[in-house]
């Protein structure tokens, strides 16, 4: 009996040991490089030997649980935690912590070989010539594809580059941010050159990222003084394949597929508590009466709905068909790409966004001193939004969130017998059902995009050249917003006025808002190279004539009041 005791007494101070120290701590810290000094968005935090890991915010900040002491109680030789830091285009670090809670590392990137910059020289230099910032990526060959849209993997491989996607929607375009204020969007982009062409500050989602042999940006103002009055906020510039890098007479088709899924890692948190009396707790539309005496959150809200996992989130899918053709044969090279995109999303409000987009790039030499260079690309894009503005009081997230979750929102409207009462909420919180909103109002975005530029190069001597380009980038853009005849609310979408709600003035509701943009960017660009040495110096001069033609045109039209429904 007594062997018995002692042993419960020993498996009972076993557990309050692991009780005790079972909570583990929180280590927290910045990561940034040590190149120059700037925090680094999407190092890898990972507890090596384990699955737990972190990833660093868009400020560099990483926050990771590490084993309490209760983990390894039963394994006393287990070696101490060790954190390995890793980000493309840097070495990976490892480091114990050390019992430590806060801890700061630096990263260093990754010395790639000297290579040809193309982008703010007058000929081309090896990077290690440069007198100003700039920085290259290529598109090496790697297991994992490209992003689906450009940029969003340049902020991990080119430190000092900030890279978002504001809003995470199918179908939109990354912001840069290189040298100016801390503004991401409205005016604060680089400028943007693909192949020669200035593009238009239309969405860079058109743009197909398999078609990519490498970017260069320039940092510095030097070398952004030379591509015009766009520059100023820097500038990247992108070469797509052409097929002159392969061997004479080697042809190379590339087929890609790909398929997968997105997912909401987290959710919003929602308040599951009132300070109200519970009147009627039945659904579909349980009554809150007067807020109680106390004032405190503290009765659960009855007929609880999850409207994240009903109406908002899900996983969308997403796939892509490349395929890819580029030849060298001696004095024509070409590449040609066709690809095929489409996006579902994570919301359910959300159709799927649809890419289409078509190149052919060719060079050809003419003669020894005269060479030819086209390229060329069709892009044709298409979704149906949510709503105009994501996150205005407005939309379909607003609506999903601000709604007390309590009403089961399939209730047919009692105005008119139609599908699913508008105004259920009965808080006074002034909430519109989300399902009503998303049956009677209808938002699409369609995109037709064409790229070209023609290039001529003379060679007169080998010491002097002289290049032409003209290069055009327009963009036809269309948006069209539909409230269906009888729509109901409280608050009309921004885009009408008051006799898009029935009643309003004996007005049957319901209206058509449609717009298109027309954006068109040319550029002609005429130039003289000189390469010679002058005593012992090698010398390169360029003088150069730019003429820049940006224009934009906008027409909207809309009604309201339908007579018929649509």
């Amino acid at each position: 009996m007594k062997n018995s005791l002692r042993f419960l007494f020993f498996i009972a101070a076993i557990l309050s040991f692991g009780l005790i120290n079972g909570q583990g701590s929180v280590l927290k810290g910045t990561v940034r490089s040590s190149d120059d000094g700037e925090t680094l968005n999407g190092v890898r935090v990972q507890l090596k030997g384990t699955s737990e890991y972190a990833v660093t915010n868009l400020i560099g900040e990483y926050e990771l649980k590490l084993p309490s002491v209760a983990d390894v109680f039963f394994t006393p030789k287990s070696p101490p935690p060790v954190l390995i830091f890793s980000l493309d285009g840097f070495e990976p670090v490892e480091i114990q912590p050390g019992g430590k809670t806060l801890m700061d590392i630096e990263l260093k990137p990754i010395q790639a070989p000297d290579f040809m910059i193309e982008s703010g020289t007058a000929a081309g230099l090896e990077s290690k010539n440069m007198c100003f910032s700039v920085a290259q990526v290529s598109a090496l060959p790697r297991p994992r594809p490209p992003a689906p849209y450009f940029g969003l993997d340049l902020q991990a491989r080119i430190p000092g580059l900030r890279v978002q996607q504001p809003g995470g929607q199918p179908g939109q375009a990354a912001y840069f941010q290189i040298r100016s204020a801390n503004a991401l969007a409205n005016g604060q982009q680089p400028l943007v050159i693909m192949d020669g062409i200035y593009l238009n500050g239309t969405s860079l989602a058109d743009l197909n990222p398999d078609d990519i042999e490498k970017v260069e940006i320039l940092k510095g103002s030097a070398g952004s003084s030379l591509y015009g009055s766009r520059a100023a906020n820097g500038v990247i510039e992108i070469f797509t394949k052409r097929g002159n890098k392969l061997e004479v007479g080697d042809t190379k088709v590339t087929y890609r597929g790909e398929a997968g899924f997105s997912k909401a890692i987290n959710r919003y948190p929602v308040n599951e508590f009132t300070n109200r009396e519970i009147v009627d707790p039945d659904g579909p539309q349980p009554v809150l009466g007067n807020t109680h005496e106390t004032g405190i959150f503290d009765i659960p809200l009855p007929n609880l709905q999850d409207y994240q996992e009903d109406i908002l989130f899900r996983r969308g899918a997403f796939q892509e068909h490349f395929l890819g053709v580029q030849a060298h044969s001696g004095a024509t090279n070409f590449y040609a790409s066709a690809q095929r995109f489409r996006d579902e999303g994570i919301l359910q409000a959300n159709d799927a966004y649809t890419r289409n987009t078509f190149r052919l790039n060719l060079d050809h030499e003419l003669s020894s001193k005269f060479n030819l260079s086209i390229s060329s690309m069709y892009a044709g894009s298409g979704q149906d939004l949510p709503d105009p503005g994501l996150f205005s009081d407005d939309s379909y997230l607003h609506h999903v969130l601000a709604l007390t979750p309590i009403f089961g929102l399939e209730a047919p409207n009692e105005e008119n017998g139609a599908a699913y009462d508008w105004d259920i909420d009965n808080t006074g919180m002034g909430g519109i059902n989300p399902l009503y909103y998303k049956a009677n109002s209808t938002q699409s975005l369609n995109r037709n995009r064409l790229m070209g530029s023609f290039g001529a190069s003379y060679l007169p001597s080998d010491w002097l050249s002289f290049h032409w380009t003209a290069a055009l980038d327009k963009t036809n853009q269309r948006f069209s917003q539909f409230l269906e005849k009888g729509f109901l609310s409280s608050k009309v979408p921004g885009l009408f006025g008051s006799y898009a709600t029935a009643g309003v003035q004996q007005s049957n509701g319901g209206g058509i808002f449609r717009s298109e943009l027309d954006n068109r960017a040319f550029i002609s660009n005429i130039k003289a190279v000189i390469k010679k040495e002058f005593s012992g110096f090698n010398t390169a001069i360029q003088g150069s004539f730019l003429y820049e033609d940006f224009s934009e045109d906008l027409q909207q039209s809309s009604g309201e009041n339908l007579i018929v429904a649509g």
